[in-house]
């Protein structure tokens, strides 16, 4: 297929993890031209032992950030240098991602069947409960240029949480972008860690975003939905150790959310360097 596809893949704090990753992509049916890994930890360069006979030289671009930006800020930088590099179509997706071979196949034979422009295509996530899920997020979802041109880059001050939610599923679409699902291609989410003691700063995010989300975005379930949330949040922040300071974060995201304010204000975990 003569397409130009730029994979990118953000990451922090996983040669290992992102080196699985990196070698399952190069060894698709239909690999990717190039590779762009947005590292949001510390510099790789000496870590990112992929291979030769998995990769091929210089198709893998390495951008280590300054400090961790979060995913939001990561997916940002990363598909703003794949339009750069001439991508004609993005395969965007985090590092703990398992892909099956044929997926960028099947998931470019599906878009070039259906001649639309501009067009997102994503394959169903099975989640680590086992669980499926059919909606677009940083899981093998392959976007067109076309509707990055369109829709616009990813939010960087949303930080972490809900940016994939604000761009793939509600901005893109409300763009005018086609979007579709690829039910035969299966990918799994493979980070199955348990997060049961959240710490501050995802606290703090996902208030924050999610009040932000809820009020001037998608008011589809404001204000039921929202208090429901928040509810939620709020017994989750009370429980456990470090209460006091997961307290706080709630506070401030709600507050910080309802007044839009954006950006990293909260600290996020920094690389070890």
């Amino acid at each position: 297929m003569g397409y130009h596809v730029v994979a990118v893949v953000v990451t922090f704090e996983a040669p290992e993890r992102l080196r699985a990753c990196l070698g399952a992509l190069a060894s698709q049916t239909r690999p990717p031209d190039r590779m762009v890994v947005v590292n949001n930890g510390a510099p790789l360069a000496g870590r990112l032992a992929v291979p030769d006979s998995v990769v091929v030289p210089d198709s893998v671009v390495l951008i280590d950030s300054e400090t961790n930006t979060g995913p939001a800020g990561g997916y940002h930088l990363g598909i703003e240098r794949a339009l750069d590099m001439g991508a004609t179509w993005l395969w965007l997706m985090d590092d703990d991602i398992d892909v099956p071979h044929r997926c960028l196949e099947d998931l470019l034979t599906l878009g070039v069947a259906g001649g639309v422009e501009p067009q997102m295509l994503w394959p169903t996530q099975v989640n680590p409960a086992g669980e499926t899920e059919n909606y677009p997020g940083w899981y093998a979802v392959l976007v067109s240029r076309s509707a990055v041109l369109l829709g616009g880059l990813p939010r960087a001050d949303l930080v972490w949480w809900i940016e994939d939610t604000e761009y793939l599923q509600w901005r893109l679409p409300r763009s005018g972008v086609v979007e579709r699902r690829a039910p035969h291609v299966r990918v799994v989410h493979g980070d199955a860690r348990p997060d049961a003691r959240r710490p501050a700063w995802k606290t703090y995010y996902e208030t924050r975003n999610t009040v932000w989300y809820r009020t001037r975005v998608s008011r589809g379930m404001w204000p039921g939905g929202l208090v429901r949330v928040l509810a939620v949040l709020a017994l989750q922040s009370a429980r456990g150790p470090d209460r006091r300071r997961r307290c706080g974060a709630f506070a401030k995201g709600v507050i910080d959310g309802l007044l839009g304010r954006l950006g990293p204000r909260w600290p996020l975990p920094q690389p070890k360097r």
